[in-house]
């Protein structure tokens, strides 16, 4: 599964940096990348989900903004709601599914003006935008990608210890962690795995 999670990360990554020069607004660099198990979710009768009340968090700075951890969650859970799923308390009914939900943020640089001028970096330069020292040829500046990722997966696989078992449907929703970034914007972005994967609704 982890493999899986890479290969998305990577063909979002790949969708990301193909038409980076040509945004014009921060929302144009989020992608939505979807993978699942056609024949176990068809033959599966799964009605039941649970998830946990939080929100797993892979930082390298352990300093992970947690302010969107709750509008996540009741996104996920109103999608699976909307497609004929139940979610249960797993320590009363054993859930047919299990609903992992993880964000993962990675600091990035980009520099520009001149390719040959790294010499004027000072990669302690704090945080969020341009970090410009003039009159230098060529400028660097800082910003977090994300990447919040839904994992669905078979209890019953769980149960029974199957190393083979597969994850049911996995997406990975990759975009730039921005300031202006908004609740209607992650809804959004959430929709849209689940709306590209109309083989979940069980309605």
């Amino acid at each position: 599964m982890k493999n899986l999670i890479l290969i998305l990360l990577a063909i979002s990554g790949l969708l990301y940096g193909c038409y980076y020069d040509d945004v014009t607004t921060a929302d144009q660099l989020d992608v939505v990348a979807t993978s699942y198990n056609l024949e176990a979710i068809e033959s599966g009768n799964f009605i039941t989900y649970s998830i946990p009340d939080s929100i797993l968090h892979h930082d390298a700075n352990n300093d992970s903004d947690h302010q969107f951890d709750q509008i996540i969650l009741d996104e996920i859970k109103q999608n699976l709601d909307d497609y004929g799923y139940t979610e249960v308390n797993p320590s009363l009914t054993t859930p047919d599914l299990i609903v992992l939900p993880e964000v993962l943020t990675n600091e990035q640089y980009e520099w520009g003006g001149c390719w040959d001028c790294w010499y004027w970096w000072d990669p302690w330069y704090p945080g969020w935008g341009w970090g410009y020292y003039p009159p230098t040829p060529g400028y660097v500046y800082s910003y977090e990608t994300g990447s919040i990722i839904i994992t669905i997966i078979d209890q019953n696989a769980i149960q029974e210890q199957d190393e083979n078992s597969k994850a049911l449907w996995v997406s990975v929703i990759n975009g730039v962690l921005r300031q202006n970034l908004t609740k209607a914007r992650i809804n959004e972005l959430i929709d849209q795995a689940f709306v590209q994967s109309p083989y979940l609704d069980q309605n």
